[in-house]
């Protein structure tokens, strides 16, 4: 099982290794583009997930 800190160090690399940002949306043709949360908050079954200074692709 992997530790929080393990999971946001995937997700990071994940996004600036370029899998995730650089296309175009196929809705909008925009394209996605990588950007700083300071923190999001996420109910889950078990309790919350609170992701704090994670890289998100939004649209730009």
């Amino acid at each position: 099982m992997l530790m929080p800190g393990q999971i946001i160090g995937k997700i990071r690399n994940t996004i600036r290794n370029g899998k995730m940002c650089g296309y175009r949306c196929e809705y909008c043709r925009s394209t996605v583009r990588e950007q700083l949360v300071k923190k999001e908050v996420f109910k889950h079954k078990t309790g919350f997930v609170i992701l704090e200074e994670i890289p998100v692709g939004h649209l730009g």
